[in-house]
C-alpha cells in the first residue's frame, strides 16, 4: 500500500480522479468509503460533484481530519474516560473546578492573584482558555506533554505543567499524545470498527503533524489518497518571504546584498506572501510520507486579465513574463470595488448580478458564491437587499449559510435573551420583546393583532420596570410597587372584574386603581397575557437561584417546552437548543462539579455552542451562496465574490496569549490565523473561474477620506498594477485601473 499525492490547480479537475477511484471496488459494499474534509460546504460540494460523475453518490461518509484521527488514538470507544476525558468542553469544565482549590505553590501565584474575588466566570474564561491550549499541546506537542507525565517541567511551562498532571491524574486513561507514541509502525482497525480499504483526505490545505503521522502510518496497510489544491506546477516548498531570507542571511553570516548566494531569490511575489500555509504543508507531506505523485494541472485557457494572472501563478512566472499589460480595454475579470458602507457594497454588489445574469444566460444563482470575513455584519444587509428588489422580476434566489441557530433563528434569540434577563430591571420593553417571538404567542394562545392592545395596556397603566417591590429590593432598590408589572397587572384584573362602568365610578379599590378598558373580546386576551406574564416571572425567579452546572442542564430544557410552542417550521430550532443543552450535559457530569454557580457560568458555553452551525445549511442550495470567509473553503465557482474585505477585518489578528507556551517556539505545521487566512486568499484566487469581484468600505461616510483594505488586496493590487498601467477606462470614477471607485447613494447622478 502507499501514499497518493494528487495536485491541481483546480478543485473541480481533483473531482475527476476521485470519482474514478470510488468506481473502482474497495471492498466490501457495506462498508463506507472515508473521504476525510474539512467542512460541511466542502462534503455538499463534493457529494454534489461525485453524484454528477457516478450518477450517486452514496455509502460514503465525510468525517473531519479529528473525528477520523480519533478513532485510532482511542482504542476503546466505549469507555468514556478514554474518548471524552481528554475532549477540550470536558477538560474545559474540569480545571474549571481544579482552578478553585490551587495547590500552595507560589508558582500558581499569578493565577491566584488573576482569580482573587471569586468570580466563576472569570475562573471558567481561565479554564476555558487553557483547556484550548492543552486541546493544542496534545496535538502539536505531543512530546511536550508526555515529557510533563513523566514529571519533567522548565521555568518556561511552570504552572502550565503541574496544572496539566493534575488533571491527567484525575481524568486517568491514556491521552491522545500518548497513545500517538505508543501506535505501532502499521495501525490496524480501530477495536469494533471496520475501515474501507482505501482513505482519501479532499481539499485540506493544512494538517498537524500528528495527523500526518497517522495517516502514514495508515498508508502502510491500505490506499491513502491526498487531494491537493496547489497554485503552481513547479515545486515551490523552498520559496521564502522576505523576513525568512533576512534571517537566513544573518544565520549565514552574509551581508544584506548577498541574498543571490544562497538562492534565496523569489520568482513570485504574491506566492511568498500568501502561501507559506500551503509551502509548510507540502514540505511536511514529502518529509512525513513518500508520496506517489500523481499531477493534474491544467492552464487556465482565456485572455482575460484573471486567466493571464492564473496562469502566471501556475507557472511561477515573474510579473513581467505575465502580459497583463495587454488586457482588453472591456476586461472586468477582476475588479475590486469601494464603497462607503457594508449596505452600499450588497447594493453594488446585487446591481452587478443582474448585470452579469442579464448578460450571460447560461449563467445561474447556483455559479455564484459570495463570501465575507464578517458574516453576521453584511447577514441583515443581505436580507434587506436581496428580499426587497425594486421589481419582482429583479428578485435572485439565495441561501445564507455559517449561522448557527443563535443567528438565523427566532426561538434561539428570544430564549437567550430571556435567561439574560434573570438579573435584569425587566423593564416593558425587555418583556414585550419576548411576544415578539411566534412560537411564545402560540404557546399562551396569543395572536400578532393581541400585541395591540398588549402594549396599550402596558403604556396606559404606566409598567415601566420591575416585577414587583420585592424585585426592586432584590436590586438594591426602594421597595416601591409603583409602575411594576404586577402593580399594572392588579389595575388591569381589577378593571376587568368590575366591568367598564363599574371601574369608572370606583375609583380606587383597595388601593388600587381599576383600568376602565376591559371588556368584549379584550377580556380573553387579558386572561391569556396574565397567564404569560406570571409563567414569565416564575422563570426569571427560578433562573435567579444558583445550582451545580449540571442541574442547571434539564431546568433549562424544561424552560424550552414551558414557554415555546414551535411550528413544525421551527422544531427543528427548538430541537437545536435542547441537543446543543444535552451535548454540554456529559462534559459537565464527567467534571463532577458539586459548587452551585449562577446562571451567567452555564451560560457563556451554551451561548457559544448555539453560535455554532453543525447542520451546514444553506449551502449551494441553488441560489446564490452567501457564507463565511473560512480556511478551506475555497471552492470553484463561475463568479466568486467577497464582500468586507476591509483592514481590520481580514486576515484576522489572533491576539497573542502570553499562556500560550508554543508561540516561542514555532515549529513546522503550528498553524496561525494570519497564515489561514493569507492562504485562504491565495486558493480564492485561483478558485475563481470567470470573475472575481472583491468589495471593501473604502470611503468615509462623513468626509468621503479614503480607507485602506486589507492588506491582501493591497497586495494584490500592488502586483496587478504595474501589468495594468496601459487600462484605457471611459470611467472617472476609479483610482487605479482595477478599483471603482462608488458614490455615496444607489441613486447618484453619477450613475
Amino acid at each position: 500500500m502507499s501514499f497518493h499525492l494528487h495536485t491541481s490547480n483546480r478543485l473541480d479537475r481533483l473531482a475527476d480522479p476521485l470519482a474514478e477511484l470510488l468506481r473502482q471496488p474497495g471492498g466490501s459494499p457495506f462498508v463506507p468509503e472515508t473521504i476525510v474534509v474539512q467542512s460541511l460546504g466542502m462534503a455538499r460540494w463534493l457529494k454534489l460533484e461525485l453524484a454528477a460523475r457516478l450518477g450517486v453518490c452514496a455509502q460514503v461518509e465525510f468525517p473531519f481530519p479529528r473525528a477520523f484521527v480519533d478513532r485510532f488514538l482511542h482504542p476503546d470507544p466505549s469507555n468514556p474516560a478514554v474518548t471524552g476525558g481528554y475532549d477540550r468542553s470536558a477538560m474545559h469544565w474540569r480545571l474549571f473546578r481544579l482552578l478553585r482549590d490551587l495547590p500552595d505553590d507560589a508558582r500558581f501565584d499569578p493565577v491566584r492573584r488573576y482569580l482573587d474575588g471569586g468570580d466563576r466566570r472569570k475562573r471558567l474564561q481561565l479554564a476555558g482558555r487553557l483547556a484550548n491550549l492543552f486541546d493544542q499541546y496534545l496535538v502539536f506537542r505531543p512530546d511536550r506533554v508526555v515529557a510533563w507525565d513523566a514529571g519533567e517541567s522548565d521555568s518556561e511551562a511552570g504552572w502550565q505543567a503541574d496544572l496539566w498532571r493534575r488533571l491527567a491524574d484525575e481524568v486517568g486513561g491514556i491521552h491522545p499524545a500518548r497513545l500517538h507514541q505508543n501506535l505501532p509502525a502499521a495501525l490496524p482497525d480501530p477495536s469494533g470498527a471496520v475501515l474501507a480499504p482505501r482513505i482519501a483526505l479532499f481539499g485540506i490545505s493544512a494538517l498537524p503533524p500528528l495527523y500526518l503521522d497517522v495517516m502514514s502510518r495508515l498508508a502502510e496497510t491500505r490506499e491513502v489518497h491526498c487531494f491537493l489544491l496547489q497554485p503552481c506546477r513547479a515545486w515551490w516548498g523552498d520559496v521564502t518571504t522576505g523576513r525568512e531570507r533576512e534571517r537566513l542571511i544573518r544565520q549565514s553570516g552574509l551581508g544584506p546584498g548577498d541574498g543571490p548566494e544562497l538562492h534565496l531569490e523569489s520568482n513570485h511575489r504574491l506566492l511568498e506572501s500568501l502561501g507559506p500555509l500551503g509551502r509548510d504543508f507540502l514540505r511536511l507531506i514529502y518529509e512525513q510520507t513518500e508520496p506517489e505523485e500523481h499531477s493534474y494541472f491544467e492552464p487556465p485557457e482565456g485572455a482575460t486579465l484573471l486567466k493571464r494572472f492564473q496562469r502566471g501563478l501556475l507557472e511561477m512566472a515573474a510579473p513581467e513574463a505575465c502580459e497583463l499589460a495587454e488586457m482588453a480595454t472591456e476586461d472586468s475579470s477582476i475588479r475590486v470595488h469601494s464603497c462607503h458602507s457594508p449596505i452600499r457594497e450588497v447594493e453594488v454588489l446585487h446591481d452587478h448580478l443582474l448585470e452579469w445574469f442579464q448578460r450571460d444566460p447560461t449563467l445561474t444563482p447556483r455559479d455564484v458564491l459570495v463570501m465575507t470575513p464578517d458574516l453576521e455584519t453584511y447577514a441583515p444587509r443581505i436580507q434587506a437587499v436581496f428580499d426587497a428588489p425594486e421589481a419582482e422580476s429583479q428578485r435572485i434566489p439565495y441561501s445564507l449559510a455559517d449561522r448557527g441557530p443563535r443567528q438565523s433563528g427566532r426561538i434561539t434569540g428570544t430564549f437567550l435573551h430571556l435567561l439574560q434577563l434573570a438579573h435584569g430591571r425587566a423593564t416593558a420593553t425587555e418583556l414585550l420583546d419576548l411576544l415578539e417571538c411566534a412560537a411564545v404567542r402560540q404557546r399562551f394562545g396569543l395572536s400578532e393583532s393581541d400585541l395591540g392592545w398588549i402594549r396599550h395596556w402596558v403604556r396606559e397603566t404606566r409598567i415601566h420596570w420591575g416585577r414587583d417591590a420585592a424585585h426592586r429590593t432584590a436590586l438594591g432598590l426602594p421597595a416601591s410597587d409603583a409602575n411594576t408589572w404586577r402593580a399594572g397587572l392588579r389595575r388591569l384584573l381589577l378593571g376587568q372584574a368590575m366591568g367598564e362602568g363599574g371601574a369608572t365610578e370606583a375609583g380606587l379599590f383597595a388601593g388600587v386603581l381599576p383600568f376602565p378598558e376591559i371588556e368584549g373580546n379584550s377580556t380573553e386576551i387579558l386572561g391569556r397575557f396574565a397567564a404569560w406574564t406570571e409563567a414569565v416571572f416564575t422563570a426569571l425567579e427560578s433562573l435567579e437561584t444558583a445550582r451545580t452546572p449540571a442541574a442547571w442542564i434539564p431546568d433549562l430544557r424544561a424552560l424550552v417546552d414551558t414557554l415555546f410552542a414551535p411550528s413544525d417550521d421551527e422544531e427543528n430550532e427548538a430541537a437545536a437548543i435542547r441537543s446543543a443543552l444535552s451535548r454540554m450535559l456529559p462534559s459537565i457530569s464527567c467534571a463532577d462539579i458539586d459548587e452551585a454557580v449562577e446562571l451567567p457560568v452555564v451560560l457563556e458555553p451554551l451561548i457559544a455552542m448555539l453560535d455554532e452551525d453543525v447542520q451546514g445549511g444553506g449551502f449551494l442550495t441553488g441560489g446564490v451562496t452567501f457564507c463565511a470567509l473560512k480556511p478551506m473553503r475555497s471552492i470553484p465557482f463561475r463568479i466568486l465574490c467577497l464582500l468586507g474585505m476591509n483592514e481590520a477585518a481580514f486576515p484576522r489578528q489572533a491576539p497573542h496569549s502570553s499562556l500560550d507556551l508554543m508561540a516561542a517556539h514555532p515549529r513546522l505545521g503550528d498553524r496561525s490565523t494570519r497564515d489561514d487566512d493569507r492562504y485562504l486568499f491565495l486558493e480564492t484566487l485561483i478558485s475563481a473561474q470567470e470573475r472575481l469581484h472583491i468589495s471593501y468600505v473604502g470611503q468615509s461616510e462623513r468626509d468621503n477620506r479614503p480607507i485602506p483594505p486589507s492588506v491582501v488586496v493591497s497586495e494584490l493590487l500592488d502586483f496587478l498594477e504595474p501589468q495594468a498601467r496601459d487600462f484605457k477606462s471611459a470611467r472617472t470614477n476609479v483610482r487605479n485601473p482595477l478599483t471603482v471607485l462608488h458614490r455615496l447613494h444607489a441613486f447618484s447622478p453619477a450613475y
